[in-house]
């Protein structure tokens, strides 16, 4: 276990900063984000037209808006 070398993360960014890479895996991470937390919101407003033209009372539709939240939390374990 001594044998192991000492990365000082504070050191490696001075010595190297940020690059465009950096940069773009910042950019497509908020965009991922931002698309992920839309579909959620997007659910949320259009419930009250899909209880209507689906004929349903609101119990039925808690599946429905359940199903994204099951998928975040698989999908994160899963590929995250």
């Amino acid at each position: 276990m001594q044998d192991r070398q000492e990365i000082r993360v504070s050191q490696l960014l001075d010595d190297y900063g940020v690059s465009s890479f950096h940069i773009k895996l910042i950019v497509w991470t908020v965009l991922i984000v931002l698309v992920d937390g839309y579909d959620i919101g997007c659910i949320a407003f259009a419930a009250p037209e899909l209880l209507k033209a689906w004929h349903a009372n609101p119990g039925q539709l808690g599946p429905v808006l359940g199903s994204a939240l099951i998928g975040i939390l698989f999908g994160s374990a899963l590929f995250g």
